[in-house]
């Protein structure tokens, strides 16, 4: 169900549409514009995807952004409900605004931009008003939006790396995708993505932050929900394993031992 579109406004290179759908299924859709489409949901949006013939199940946190360059196939499926806001920007006007001829992107699933999300969500809000600030604020908003993608999603990318630890916004963002990722495990290079970092410098500015490497925590998190599930549930042990990424009974077993100093028969005794 759409809540907010553009369709019927005229407008030239740019379009946003934005709403609810229960889930859907799509096999090498070619869209001609670049898509960059926004999760506006408080609960991590996972589907499963298809690149180079093998299938990968994909996070996106909320409010995180992905982008599709231009003429690349999309295949994908999504099983759960998803809150949505999709913008397409057609390659001569991200060329046009942005100076260069033949201006490519790269694309990206699941990382974080305030201002390209805040852009976004401005463009949203001026088509709900059906364009009534007219072309002076559309052609502002549009120039934003492409200087963001051509700065912060080209191919030849120069990262500007902090030294430091993370901030309290990008902690709780690597946190939520490890907690959404808790069965399948999720690697430091898909961590690092989430806050434009490369693995190595997200691992060193990780452990600064949090004392600890990032699989370190990810088995901390692991614990804390088997612990949970043990505590408040009477599933039985191999389930309760399976559910938090641990092998099966004996290697959740093993964990605990190690960590807590108990066993899962021992924790549910107390």
């Amino acid at each position: 169900m759409l809540e907010v579109t553009s369709s019927g406004l005229d407008w030239d290179g740019i379009a946003v549409e934005g709403g609810r759908m229960p889930g859907w299924d799509v096999r090498d859709l070619v869209v001609e514009d670049h898509m960059i489409a926004l999760n506006l949901d408080t609960q991590p949006l996972m589907f499963e995807r298809v690149e180079g013939g093998r299938t990968r199940t994909v996070v996106m946190p909320p409010g995180s952004v992905w982008v599709n360059p231009a003429g690349e196939p999309i295949t994908h499926r999504i099983r759960a409900h998803s809150h949505f806001l999709n913008l397409t920007m057609a390659p001569a006007q991200l060329s046009r605004l942005t100076g260069q001829d033949g201006a490519r992107l790269r694309g990206a699933l699941g990382e974080m931009n305030p201002q390209l999300t805040a852009l976004m969500s401005a463009v949203s809000a001026e088509a709900g008003q059906a364009g009534r600030h007219g072309r002076p604020l559309l052609d502002t908003l549009a120039l934003g939006v492409a200087t963001l993608l051509r700065g912060d999603f080209s191919p030849v990318q120069v990262v500007r790396e902090p030294s430091g630890p993370l901030s309290p916004r990008q902690i709780k963002t690597v946190t939520e995708l490890m907690r959404a990722r808790l069965t399948e495990g999720v690697s430091v290079a898909e961590l690092a993505s989430t806050v434009g970092y490369s693995p190595d410098h997200f691992a060193r500015c990780f452990r600064q932050s949090m004392g600890q490497t990032p699989h370190r925590h990810l088995t901390r998190l692991r614990v804390e929900e088997a612990r949970r599930l043990l505590l408040g549930t009477d599933q039985p042990v191999s389930e309760i394993a399976a559910a938090t990424g641990f092998a099966d009974h004996a290697h959740l077993t093993r964990t605990l031992r190690r960590v807590l100093n108990m066993t899962p028969s021992a924790l549910r005794g107390r």
